[in-house]
């Protein structure tokens, strides 16, 4: 069981991580992913650095299955996300240049608090550890990068001013 303060338990929350967060998935789960603002509390108590729900549908299977597949999401959560959050006085994860430069935006001194989501496909009742655990992980990886803003764009439509300058008419 995790502790009450890690623990996503309002829907407001959930709605919310699912909505404003970035999403990441695999071939058992989704993880969803929310950076709260430094100092900002949690609708339900004190901020804690990171904070985690699980959706685990009928789909997944009967009551029994679905227990267990939370259960497992549950115990590799506990152990993967505490080791993906720098600690409140280290810097973010971009890193400073200088430290004691206030214009560097990475010299804020902590870390924002985190809340995740996952949720279970059906896959998830199946899978034996090593594939969860891989899944989780890679998930939780792609959905912090893309909630920091660190996701990689492809070429397309939405390409950058410079491109559209270099390919069109002047």
């Amino acid at each position: 069981m995790l502790p009450r303060e890690h623990r996503i338990t309002r829907s407001q929350d959930f709605r919310a991580v699912m909505r404003g967060g970035a999403r990441a998935g695999t071939d058992t789960v989704v993880v969803s992913v929310l950076l709260r603002p430094v100092g900002e509390t949690a609708s339900d108590g004190p901020a804690a650095p990171w904070r985690c729900g699980f959706i685990v549908s009928k789909a997944v299977g009967n009551a029994v299955v679905r227990h267990r597949a939370q259960r497992r999401l549950r115990h590799l959560v506990a152990e993967l996300v505490p080791e993906r959050i720098p600690a409140p006085d280290s810097p973010t994860v971009e890193g400073p240049a200088d430290p004691t430069d206030p214009a560097d935006p990475g010299s804020v001194p902590s870390a924002p608090a985190l809340d995740v989501v996952v949720r279970a496909l059906p896959a998830a009742a199946e899978a034996d550890h090593a594939t969860l655990r891989d899944d989780v992980a890679s998930g939780l990886e792609r959905a912090l990068r893309r909630a920091r803003g660190g996701r990689r764009r492809r070429g397309g439509a939405g390409g950058s001013e410079k491109t559209a300058r270099a390919g069109g008419a002047e």
